[in-house]
């Protein structure tokens, strides 16, 4: 057999410089199915099962999460990320079950956690409500089990699926504390801040680009510590980065290899849920909060007179809530920052810019040439007066209390602190004050370039480049 793609660009690595998605703590299998619809029509299906088991001193609690992926082409077509149950799931409660490998006849039942999810309505605005109507959250699942009936081996089941798969937890050993212990600074817990892959095909230069100043920028806000799950094609050139290299020496940087048995298709954002829900359990009972934003966004403390780090947000803004949502603002580059892109960019309306995208219209060369003489977002003092989305922030979440994740809120358990907002009980809890955080959106990188009509003048988060620019620094902060 020939070597894996994984395997020829690891040959030159050296030992420990990434970890594998399956050896992360974390049991991850597929399995295959037919989904009934309406109308007697059947479509395959998959469902992406994760599991982890931690021990107490009496217990040994078993957590996980399942997404199921059918063959709705109609339904990926309206926007959706392959990861969605059609309107049918809502009448479906799987049992999920262990049995006995030695005893067939013991089982142990998982409480699934249907009253926590929540419906979806794709976009864009195509078909009926009822026709857009999805359930794009993970199934969540939980169970506590003696530890003498811990130790055996399990067969895994979900009601309705002929196959099932084998579990071994072998030595779980390691116990989750009843209440993590505050690591950070001023007493409150780090926060570990979660990349997934490149979605769309990236340069090698720009993508190191991209993660090593989205690095230094939140290193000087806090960040404790940087998960970038990757592809293999990407491997060799982080190696070969000596910027990246040194923050990986130094324990900043963590790659984890996304070899998933999920090879899920159809829409690009697929594997995404499935990622930020595997590191959920991954991080599950660690003192941290996971902070799942992408590289084209980042933090902006508009307000460094009250909260100047991320650990002031954490203990004035978060009061121990499970998910935190962080409402998104576009940010451009200029004016007069970024000649070049200004006059290839016109007079042409967004739309049209949509329609027949110019790869002359995106930033992309800014980062491409980027240097550590001047920080990129030097060059972006231009922010939307609106957010971006109003209910589809980022988020910061305990993967303590979490039953898994999609792209922009996930399934807060019941021993979760879940937030109030105003208008009533949302289950992704509601953005916090503006105040307090904002992700800075940099939309040029990856799509058309943004309409700048509703723009301004907003340079608010630069006071921070005083720590990371030398630049900056030569020039006294002009």
């Amino acid at each position: 057999m020939g070597r894996s793609l994984a395997d020829h660009h690891s040959s030159s690595l050296p030992p420990g410089f990434y970890k594998r998605s399956l050896d992360m703590g974390v049991f991850q299998t597929t399995l295959a199915g037919v989904l009934e619809l309406e109308e007697g029509r059947e479509e395959p299906a998959a469902l992406y099962l994760y599991l982890k088991g931690m021990k107490h001193a009496e217990v040994t609690t078993f957590r996980g999460f399942m997404f199921l992926e059918s063959a709705d082409h109609e339904w990926y077509n309206w926007g959706g990320t392959g990861l969605c149950m059609p309107q049918i799931a809502w009448e479906w409660l799987p049992r999920v079950f262990f049995r006995s490998v030695a005893e067939q006849e013991r089982e142990w039942d998982f409480k699934v956690y249907k009253e926590i999810m929540f419906n979806e309505t794709s976009e864009p605005e195509m078909g009926t409500p009822e026709e857009r109507m999805r359930i794009c959250v993970p199934f969540p699942f939980e169970m506590n089990i003696s530890n003498n009936e811990a130790g055996g081996d399990f067969e895994v089941h979900v009601e309705g699926w002929k196959n099932f798969v084998y579990y071994s937890p072998g030595s779980v050993n390691v116990p989750v504390p009843p209440v993590p212990a505050a690591t950070g600074a001023g007493g409150t817990r780090e926060v570990v801040a979660l990349l997934v892959p490149f979605l769309r095909p990236t340069p090698q230069q720009i993508a190191n680009n991209l993660l090593y100043f989205y690095i230094k920028y939140h290193l000087e806000l806090g960040f404790s510590k940087f998960v970038q799950y990757t592809q293999s094609t990407y491997l060799a050139g982080f190696w070969e980065d000596a910027r990246l290299r040194r923050y990986w020496e130094a324990g900043v940087l963590e790659y984890v290899l996304w070899d998933s048995t999920a090879e899920c298709v159809g829409h690009l954002k697929c594997m995404q849920p499935l990622m930020y829900s595997h590191a959920i359990l991954a991080h599950w009972g660690q003192p941290v909060y996971l902070s799942l934003a992408d590289h084209d966004e980042y933090l902006s403390l508009n307000t460094p007179e009250k909260y100047s780090s991320v650990q002031d947000l954490v203990s004035k803004c978060f009061d121990g809530l499970t998910q935190v949502n962080i409402r998104r603002y576009n940010v451009v580059c200029g004016p007069g920052q970024c000649e070049y892109q200004e006059a290839a960019a016109g007079t042409a309306q967004n739309w049209e810019l949509q329609k027949d995208p110019n790869p002359q219209l995106v930033e992309l060369e800014l980062w491409r040439d980027a240097s550590d003489w001047k920080h990129p977002m030097e060059h972006y003092t231009y922010r939307a007066r609106e957010a971006f989305t109003g209910d589809r922030g980022k988020c910061m979440v305990d993967p303590n209390h979490m039953g898994g994740f999609n792209v922009h809120y996930g399934m807060v358990l019941p021993s979760g602190k879940r937030q109030e907002p105003p208008r009533g009980w949302l289950p992704w809890g509601g953005p916090i004050d503006e105040e307090c955080a904002v992700w800075l959106h940099l939309v040029n990188l990856f799509t058309g370039r943004d309409n700048r009509t509703t723009h301004e003048v907003n340079n608010s988060w630069h006071w921070i480049f005083d720590r990371v620019s030398g630049h900056r620094m030569q020039t006294g902060g002009n």
